[in-house]
């Protein structure tokens, strides 16, 4: 009798340990621009290369990912607006890192000091704004600014 409880015990044990052993990496990231080093704007596409396994990040930048193999190498294309497509290597051990790890994604900026000179030179200066929150009212000073122009 004891000799079976033993033999079910370890057996038990044993198939405990296979489980845990097998269970697949989680893929933590935050995406940030290199242009703003903040969150791209639209959404962030993430998955693994060549498979249907993938998410959407939350709105920080912030992705989990849970794969359905394991491997030393995770290729991921992420997919945000306008950025071209980016294929990058995640490491699996990075997956025991206790934060997610940061990816920047190079991003061209269409307006730069030489296109700002053109325009300048040509009488037709641009006036570009790079922020998201928009003024509920104008105050008369803004209405004058705004007939300047």
């Amino acid at each position: 009798m004891k000799l079976k409880f033993v033999i079910i015990f370890i057996f038990l044990a044993f198939l405990k340990v296979e489980y845990f052993h097998c269970q697949n990496d989680t893929i933590k990231g935050k995406i940030f621009s290199s242009i703003s080093m903040k969150k791209p704007k639209g959404d962030i596409y993430i998955y693994i290369k060549g498979t249907s396994n993938g998410t959407i990040s939350d709105q920080s930048g912030e992705f989990k990912l849970i794969p359905k193999t394991n491997m030393e190498i995770y290729l991921l294309e992420i997919s945000v607006g306008n950025y071209p497509n980016l294929i990058y290597e995640y490491k699996s051990l990075w997956s025991k890192r206790k934060n997610p790890k940061s990816i920047v994604i190079e991003g061209k900026c269409e307006i730069n000091k030489e296109k700002a000179r053109k325009d300048w030179k040509n009488g037709t200066p641009k006036l570009y704004l790079n922020s998201g929150i928009v003024p509920i009212a104008n105050t008369k000073a803004d209405e004058k600014f705004e007939k300047k122009i």
